[in-house]
This record gives structure tokens, C-alpha cells and sequence, in this order.
């Protein structure tokens, strides 16, 4: 599924991120989409009403995600 996403879009949204605590498979899953993302030289929008840092706690995202996500986006705050 990820692999289709990355070769069928060049633009993704994920629109208003939240803070949920996410077992390891499913941070597993998210870092492997980022990373599909991040190889194919896609676009990534990521909305969330939360900083980069809270979602990348050890509880929600996780660490190794957060930096996939650091490599694929340009952060801004309002």
C-alpha cells in the first residue's frame, strides 16, 4: 500500500496530526511510509496542532520517525 501511494502522488497531506500513543508496529508502519516518501523524493504535508517534539516522543511517533520527518518537511508555527 505505501508503495502505491508513493508511486501513484506526488503531493501527500496528512491533515491535523494528533498526540495518540501508537504501539510499535504502527510506528514501525509510519516510519516506513516516511521513509518510502523520503526515497522517492516526494512531497509531504503535515499539519497538527502540536510541536515536532511532542509528537516525537517515545509515547506517540517516536524518535526515528520524527527524524524521517525532519528530512522530508520545512517546519513552520503559526
Amino acid at each position: 500500500y505505501f508503495y502505491d501511494i508513493a508511486n501513484d502522488y506526488d503531493y501527500i497531506f496528512i491533515e491535523d496530526v494528533g498526540k495518540q500513543a501508537m504501539s510499535p508496529f504502527y510506528q514501525s508502519a509510519l516510519y516506513r511510509f516516511f521513509n518510502e516518501l523520503y526515497k522517492r523524493k516526494k512531497y509531504l504535508f503535515i499539519t497538527a496542532n502540536d510541536t515536532l517534539q511532542v509528537l516525537g516522543g517515545d509515547e506517540y511517533w517516536g524518535a526515528h520517525v520524527t527524524r524521517r520527518v525532519e528530512d522530508l518537511c520545512q517546519l513552520v508555527e503559526f
